[in-house]
C-alpha cells in the first residue's frame, strides 16, 4: 500500500478469474459427473476497519459457464480478511441472485 500511495480506507477492486466448474447431475440408476470451463468477472469495494489488518469487502459478480451458459450465474459476495504479511486469511458469503438453481 505504502509503495502506491494508498491513504484511503475504501479500496476498490476489479477481479477476472477462471477456472473449472464441476457439477454433478443424479439420475435415477448412475451418477454422472461433468466439468466446464468458467469464466467469472467481479467488482467490488473493500474498507479497511483497522489499516493493514482486517479488511470487510463486498462485491458483484457474474459466473459464466463456457460449455452451457445454461449454469451462468449473477452473484454477489461479502468477505472479511485478516491480513498478516506474507498470508491472508479470509471468509466469506456468496448469494446468487440469478441463474439456474
Amino acid at each position: 500500500d505504502a509503495s502506491l500511495g494508498v491513504n484511503s480506507r475504501w479500496l476498490p477492486f476489479v477481479s477476472l478469474l477462471g477456472g473449472k466448474m464441476r457439477r454433478s447431475v443424479w439420475p435415477t440408476e448412475n451418477f454422472e459427473g461433468h466439468c466446464e470451463p468458467l469464466v467469472v468477472l467481479k467488482g467490488g469495494i473493500g474498507y479497511m476497519v483497522v489499516p493493514r489488518q482486517f479488511e470487510v469487502s463486498g462485491a458483484l459478480g457474474y459466473a459464466f459457464a463456457t460449455d452451457e451458459s445454461d449454469y451462468s450465474s449473477l452473484f454477489a459476495d461479502v468477505y472479511f480478511n485478516y491480513l498478516n504479511r506474507p498470508w491472508m486469511f479470509g471468509a466469506g458469503l456468496v448469494l446468487r441472485l440469478a441463474g439456474r438453481r
